[in-house]
């Protein structure tokens, strides 16, 4: 049977992946699924399996860039965004935004979550990165997940059983994750919003939210920025085809309208050659570069 007639959600085929995501950049899927529940998701990592074809998993489409290549497999959407709040515990579907749970507790006076204000992802994507500011982690108030094995089992960890540093989850193994809980704490909605507020306004000042870009291209070196090393080394407005380092944060790359993924890589190993050299740091990706193998 094919896979179209097999799931109650949409299956396309050699769909761009361009389409997809925040950088706009990408070559095309064999298949791009969005199931519509979790027996979908079953239904399509069993087809996985059968076929042994790759897969990759996508929330809100940003830190990622998929190669010009594409992606030989199967990319399916995460499918689970809800969210409620039980006294004073958060459990958010995994490709729910974070600004829209940031709003919904800071609504209900829960505190723990405004740290991630501005960060443009989705729950899931926010645990798998350890996505963070200035003023904190998602591991901080990160309680416990569910989620699924690449077999369809269901699976749920505990706050000790994922192991957080920065900028990075690990998980014990390859999962889909369903959901995410949070243990907050009552805060004045007041103090809460401020510090949205504050954090919404440095990230509209200091990051280039106007143009395709998929966030912070490198991790920070120990004890400094990568934005700044980049800045001071003079590198802010290069150019590589219709990608471009941002003239307003050198850690991001932008879209100026028909970048390729070539054009990007080619960006980000000029950084890293231009850093090692005169900084003698080797700076380490924040973003994920997946290829058609």
């Amino acid at each position: 049977m094919e896979l179209e007639k097999r799931i109650q959600g949409k299956v396309l085929r050699d769909e761009p992946l361009s389409k997809h995501t925040s950088f706009g950049i990408g070559g095309v899927a064999n298949y791009y699924c969005k199931p519509k529940d979790e027996g979908d998701v079953r239904t399509l990592l069993s087809f996985v399996r059968e076929t042994r074809i790759g897969l990759k998993i996508l929330g809100n489409g940003t830190n990622i860039l998929f190669q010009d290549d594409g992606f030989r497999g199967m990319v399916m959407e995460n499918p689970f965004r809800h969210w409620s709040i039980e006294e004073d515990v958060v459990t958010a579907g995994a490709a729910t935004p974070l600004a829209i749970l940031i709003s919904a507790t800071v609504q209900r006076g829960l505190g723990g979550l405004e740290p991630l204000s501005g960060i443009p992802g989705s729950v899931g994507g926010a645990l798998i990165t350890n996505a963070g500011t200035v003023a904190g982690e998602t591991s901080q108030p990160f309680l416990s997940l569910r989620a699924f094995d690449l077999d369809g089992n269901p699976v749920e960890l505990k706050g000790e059983e994922v192991q957080f540093v920065y900028r990075k989850a690990t998980l014990p193994k390859p999962l889909l994750i369903k959901e995410v809980s949070f243990q907050l704490t009552p805060k004045d909605p007041g103090e809460s919003e401020a510090i949205v507020r504050d954090l919404l306004r440095r990230r509209k000042e200091t990051q280039p939210t106007r143009v395709k870009n998929v966030g912070c291209i490198f991790k920070n070196p120990d004890g400094d920025h990568a934005g700044r090393i980049i800045d001071e080394l003079g590198l802010k407005g290069f150019r590589c085809g219709n990608a471009e380092i941002s003239r307003v944060h050198g850690n991001f790359i932008v879209n100026r309208r028909g970048a390729t993924a070539k054009d990007v890589v080619e960006l980000i190993q000029l950084i890293r050659d231009r850093v090692l050299q005169e900084r003698g740091i080797s700076l380490e990706l924040e973003i994920e570069i997946v290829g058609a193998d």
